[in-house]
């Protein structure tokens, strides 16, 4: 019995070195400590087992602890007069505390040496912070894997949306499109449940965009990625304008303001009236009337351009050859495949039209100078 402490303090002091933080109480059973089939066993599974059976053994310490107060206490009991009996029975419960005691302490130690050495939460800072006890054994296995090549263009596609749109030919996925406009499932806030059309929508290996404009109808836009550079826009780019820097435009306009880069002017009366499209007419310039998603709208070197009703596939034709001798790349944006689809089938060259779903009111031409 008088080696009962330094046997608990060794065991113990070795245990809680590996014991996760889920605590002995909510540990798994042995049987699935492995985590793995036997094919797919690494060191990791091995380390888990390792602590699975520690835990195990920690939990029958306990146990036997618990027994050798029992038995000490029934021995004082029974002791009688007898002065050894008693001395022994004292013994063991005092040994029994000391060991407790002991292997408490070295719990408390260890965990606070560790946090003295890696850190805590205010040397961490915004870097992350240490909480929870026995936070130095925890043991993650994880299975890693690399990606392919669709899931990295998806990946950079949700990353680039916050500055790019497909729609813009001058951005890093000018030409991906919308394949499909879902609203979301109902719930009793209106249908704002997307959770299922995101996941089919990666299932099929395109990329999710949740249109939130409408606070009790989301839309999920299911976007094909694509990341073939759009053909560059001949002869020297726009240079842009902002502010007072924007000259007045001398084509039509029906938008809040009727301004341009000074070099983008000629071009676009070039381009107009090349295609001699009647009724065309340009409805968004500078300053823009709302926050576009790409920045041409913001410095002025690109414009909307269309007509009431929509154009016919040779009207969108003549504008796209007519942009294209001006020196300026024309987008014809559709909401739904099978607008585009009608355009192409009446001549109008499908490189230069491209769906974008709800995101659009209505079909128009987005002229870049750049």
């Amino acid at each position: 019995m008088k080696y009962l402490p330094i046997i608990l303090f060794i065991t113990f002091s070795f245990g809680f070195m590996f014991v996760p933080e889920t605590g002995v109480a909510q540990a798994p059973g042995l049987v699935q400590l492995a985590q793995c089939t036997g094919n797919d066993c690494t060191a990791c599974n091995l380390v888990h087992l390792a602590n699975g059976i520690i835990r195990w053994v920690i939990g029958i310490l306990f146990v036997i602890f618990a027994v050798l107060v029992a038995i000490a206490g029934v021995r004082l009991v029974i002791s009688g007069g007898n002065s050894r009996a008693l001395d022994e029975a004292k013994e063991t419960f005092i040994n029994a505390i000391i060991g407790f005691i002991i292997v408490l302490s070295a719990w408390l130690i260890i965990d606070t040496v560790m946090r003295t050495l890696v850190g805590n939460e205010g040397r961490l800072g915004s870097t992350g912070s240490v909480s929870g006890w026995l936070f130095w054994s925890e043991v993650e296995c994880q299975t890693v894997r690399n990606a392919t090549a669709a899931e990295i263009r998806t990946i950079q596609f949700e990353l680039a949306t916050a500055e790019f749109w497909p729609g813009d030919p001058g951005g890093a996925f000018g030409t991906s499109e919308v394949v499909s406009v879902t609203s979301c499932a109902a719930t009793p806030a209106g249908n704002i449940n997307c959770t299922a059309l995101e996941s089919a929508c990666r299932a099929a290996g395109n990329s999710p965009i949740v249109d939130r404009t409408n606070p009790v109808d989301y839309r999920v836009n299911c976007v094909s990625v694509s990341d073939t550079p759009a053909a560059p826009v001949s002869g020297s780019g726009s240079t842009g304008c902002t502010g007072g820097a924007c000259v007045p435009l001398t084509i039509p306009c029906s938008a809040s303001g009727c301004t341009i880069a000074r070099d983008m002017v000629s071009r676009l009366a070039g381009m107009h009236s090349a295609a001699g499209v009647s009724g065309a007419r340009v409805t968004e310039a500078m300053p823009p009337s709302r926050q576009h998603r790409s920045a041409c709208h913001q410095n002025g070197t690109c414009i909307d351009y269309s007509k009431a009703g929509g154009m016919s596939g040779g009207e969108v034709a003549r504008v796209i050859s007519a942009a294209s001798r001006n020196g300026l790349r024309a987008v014809y944006e559709v909401q739904t495949q099978t607008q585009k689809n009608a355009l192409v089938a009446a001549g109008a060259p499908a490189g230069n039209i491209t769906v974008l779903g709800n995101w659009i009111s209505a079909p128009h031409f987005s002229i870049y100078g750049s």
